[in-house]
C-alpha cells in the first residue's frame, strides 16, 4: 500500500518513545549462553516497509527521536514479481538492490541490520508463489535455491558485516494454514543453509525461526523443537509474538470493506477476556481466557523454557497489534516489558509501513493514509 509519509503522531506514538527511549541495555540472564559464551548485543528496533528503502531522515528519526538501534531488512522478491511481472531473477536482483540501499544508510547511521529472507524467487505453474506454500516445500530443489539465495546475500553484504546483527534464514517457515503447519523439510534445509553460509562467513550470527505455529511462542515446545537445534555456536533463536491472534489481528475483514468504523464483529479489548482459540497450546488453548501481563508471561513460557535448557540468546523478530485494537498501548507495553525483563532483543512492527500496523497513526479504524 502506497501512502503519504508525513510527520505527526497518533495516539500510540508515545508508546514507541517509551519502548525506545534511553532504556539501560539489559544483559542476558546470568545462566545464558554458558555453552558457547556467545552473548550478542541487545537490539531494539523495527520492521520497516518491504517494498522500498526508507528516506535518510526516517532512519535518523528512528535513531535520534526513538533511540532505535536496529532495522529488520526484508529480502522479498514476491511483491516485485507480482507488481511488475518480471522474472524471478530480476525480482531477486531488485530486492537485493533495495536491501543494499537500506544497509548503506543504516551503516551511515551506525545502526544494526537483521537481514531476513522473506521469500525465495520461485515460480509454480507460471506464478510467483509464497515460500509458505505447500508446493514450495514439496520441491526438493528449493533447498539449493535457499542456499543460493543466502550465498548471494552473504557475498554482496560482505562490506557491511560489522553492521549485521544476524542472518534470519527464512521468515515464518511454515506451510499455509491456521495456525501454521509444520514443514518437515525445514530442519534439514536450515542446517544445510547454515553449513553453506559458514563457508563464506564464520562470524555473523545466524537467526533461526522454527517451523510450526508460524514461529509463534508455542513453536518452542520441546516436542516441536526436538530436531530443530542448529549445531553452531553463534545462533540466535527467534520467534514472533502475535498472541492472542484474535486480539492482535481483529477487524481486518471490516477494515477491507469500511474506510472508517468504530466497531467490528470480532472487537475485543486488552486487558480482558479475548474470544477465540489461542494458537499456543502451551498457554492454554481455551476460548475466552483472560489476557493480561501474567497471561502473556504464560504464553511466552515455551520460549523461556527453551532458553533456560539450551542457554541461547533470543530475538523477537516481530511483535505488535493492529492499531485500532482497544488497549493496544497496554498490550505493547506489557509484551515489551517481558522482553526487557528477559533480556531479549526485539523489533516491533511496523515503522513507516502499512498504516494498520503503524503505531504513529491514530487508533481509529480508517483507510485514510494521512498520519
Amino acid at each position: 500500500m502506497k501512502m503519504t509519509r508525513k510527520f505527526g503522531f497518533g495516539m500510540l506514538s508515545s508508546v514507541i518513545a517509551v519502548l525506545l527511549t534511553l532504556v539501560p541495555v539489559a544483559s542476558a540472564s546470568a545462566d545464558s549462553n554458558l555453552d558457547s559464551g556467545f552473548q550478542p548485543m541487545m537490539i531494539r528496533g523495527v520492521n520497516p516497509p518491504q517494498d522500498s528503502p526508507l528516506a535518510s531522515y526516517q532512519y535518523q528519526r528512528l535513531r535520534q527521536q526513538y533511540n532505535g538501534n536496529a532495522v529488520r531488512i526484508f529480502l522479498n522478491p514476491l511483491p516485485i514479481e507480482n507488481e511488475f511481472q518480471v522474472s524471478p531473477q530480476v525480482a531477486w536482483d531488485w530486492s537485493l538492490r533495495y536491501a543494499l540501499d537500506e544497509m548503506q544508510e543504516l551503516s551511515h547511521q551506525g545502526m544494526m541490520a537483521v537481514l531476513v529472507l522473506g521469500n525465495a524467487p520461485w515460480y509454480y505453474d507460471g506464478k510467483p508463489i509464497n515460500s509458505s506454500n505447500a508446493h514450495f516445500w514439496a520441491d526438493p530443489n528449493n533447498e539449493q535455491l535457499l542456499i543460493n539465495c543466502w550465498n548471494d546475500i552473504v557475498q554482496k553484504f560482505a562490506p557491511y558485516r560489522k553492521y549485521i546483527y544476524g542472518y534470519d534464514l527464512l521468515n515464518e517457515p511454515s506451510l499455509y494454514g491456521a495456525p501454521g503447519i509444520y514443514a518437515p523439510e525445514w530442519p534439514d534445509w536450515s542446517k544445510a543453509i547454515v553449513a553453506s553460509i559458514r563457508k563464506l562467513d564464520k562470524e555473523t550470527p545466524i537467526i533461526f525461526e522454527p517451523t510450526g505455529l508460524v514461529s509463534l511462542p508455542g513453536a518452542y515446545t520441546e516436542a516441536n523443537m526436538q530436531n530443530q537445534i542448529i549445531s553452531d555456536p553463534r545462533v540466535i533463536y527467534s520467534f514472533h509474538m502475535y498472541d492472542p491472534h484474535a486480539y492482535t489481528h481483529q477487524g481486518l475483514a471490516t477494515f477491507n470493506n469500511a474506510p472508517v468504523s468504530q466497531t467490528w464483529p470480532d472487537k475485543s479489548s486488552y486487558p480482558g477476556v479475548i474470544p477465540g482459540v489461542n494458537w499456543n497450546p502451551g498457554a492454554g488453548a481455551i476460548s475466552g481466557i483472560n489476557w493480561d501481563s501474567t497471561q502473556i508471561g504464560i504464553d511466552l513460557q515455551p520460549v523461556i523454557d527453551f532458553q533456560q535448557k539450551y542457554h541461547v540468546p533470543i530475538y523477537v523478530g516481530e511483535y505488535g497489534v493492529i492499531r485500532w485494537a482497544p488497549g493496544g498501548s497496554a498490550y505493547i507495553r506489557d509484551t515489551t516489558a517481558w522482553f526487557e525483563k528477559l533480556g531479549w532483543s526485539w523489533s516491533t512492527i511496523s515503522y513507516m509501513g502499512w498504516d494498520g500496523w503503524d503505531m504513529e497513526y491514530k487508533s481509529i479504524m480508517t483507510s485514510d493514509p494521512n498520519r
